[in-house]
């Protein structure tokens, strides 16, 4: 994927993944120490779900093995700067692992693209303090403000590019996140991810509407092995009633020096109203008239003015590996 493209979205080749998890971790049924998280090989400890394990540092979370880890396991940071902090083993998307982040003011979803949690994770520590690079654009996208925030850090040969894509509204702003951290052109590990996030330590509540048709309209980003492709006319409509929904995107165009492709995606959705969170019921991705299965989730924002997400494909489709949406309302 060129790294030039029209939203300076970080370059996600598809590329061999890095080392450096491992399977049939050790299991736990206490919360293991802080000197075991701390000596244990990345990837090596598995959760239980009724059992949350505590850490001492963002870096003892690399030794969970989220994959093995059941659903709803989690592990939490209780001593420094990011104590608070936890994360939680969530249902997968497109097959991929995929966690929930919680800390103050924030709350995020994020599945593995290349490289498991764990090494998403052992690699991500080795920014913590780094000084970045911070970019800060805004595009007007069917009469509403876009952000785009991009943090790009170095580390010896290593690079981070974190990119967040949203809307601000009422009562904060939700928004979908990209993560690649590489060496040269080679991507070592990436996520994408869904986030909203507040003023303050105490969330707003989400306001749920009861009846009504809701259309969300706007960007859609995938990316691929050597290129990438951006569509300004993604639609979703959710219905409030019986908390349904879909989600339709064509019209993709290339973004510099990649090639041309005719993309489409369509999804039917289910709607979480207690916390606003979209998940697929079914969904297809088809490039060039090659068809596969894709996850479309993601997040409401607390005031309903806008949404953002995650596209996973279940298996890649044509060199796509995967793509994010954020979509203000239009209607009504």
């Amino acid at each position: 994927m060129n790294k030039n493209i029209i939203i300076a979205v970080p370059c996600l080749a598809l590329l061999t993944a890095c080392g450096g998890s491992s399977t049939g971790g050790s299991s736990f049924e206490a919360s293991p120490s802080f000197e075991t998280l701390q000596s244990a090989p990345a990837g090596s400890v598995v959760m239980s779900a009724d059992t949350p394990v505590k850490a001492a540092s963002f870096e003892q979370l690399a030794a969970i093995d989220f994959t093995s880890s059941p659903i709803g396991s989690s592990i939490a940071i209780v001593e420094g700067e990011l104590a608070g902090l936890s994360i939680t083993k969530a249902a997968s998307i497109g097959g991929k692992t995929t966690i929930t982040i919680s800390q103050p003011g924030a709350t995020e979803t994020a599945t593995e693209i290349r490289g498991t949690v764990s090494d998403i994770l052992k690699l991500d520590a080795e920014f913590i303090g780094v000084e970045g690079e911070e970019t800060f654009q805004v595009q007007n996208i069917n009469g509403t403000d876009v952000y785009f925030e991009t943090d790009t850090r170095n580390s010896g040969t290593k690079t981070s590019n974190n990119m967040n894509i949203g809307i601000n509204g009422t009562q904060g702003s939700v928004e979908a996140t990209i993560l690649s951290i590489e060496i040269g052109d080679d991507i070592l590990a990436a996520a994408f991810g869904v986030k909203r996030e507040f003023e303050g330590e105490i969330s707003p509540n989400y306001e749920a509407p009861t009846a009504g048709n809701f259309l969300y309209a706007g960007l859609s980003s995938l990316f691929g092995d050597d290129d990438g492709h951006t569509s300004n006319t993604a639609t979703m409509v959710v219905n409030f009633e019986d908390l349904t929904g879909t989600f339709s995107a064509s019209g993709f165009e290339p973004d510099e020096e990649s090639v041309a492709k005719v993309i489409s995606i369509e999804s039917a959705l289910t709607i979480n109203n207690t916390s606003g969170t979209i998940s697929s019921t079914s969904g297809t991705i088809t490039v060039d008239g090659v068809s596969g299965d894709i996850g479309v989730n993601g997040m409401l924002a607390f005031d309903n003015n806008a949404a953002a997400g995650t596209l996973i494909p279940t298996a890649e489709v044509d060199g796509i590996a995967g793509g994010i949406f954020v979509l203000p309302r239009t209607q009504p």
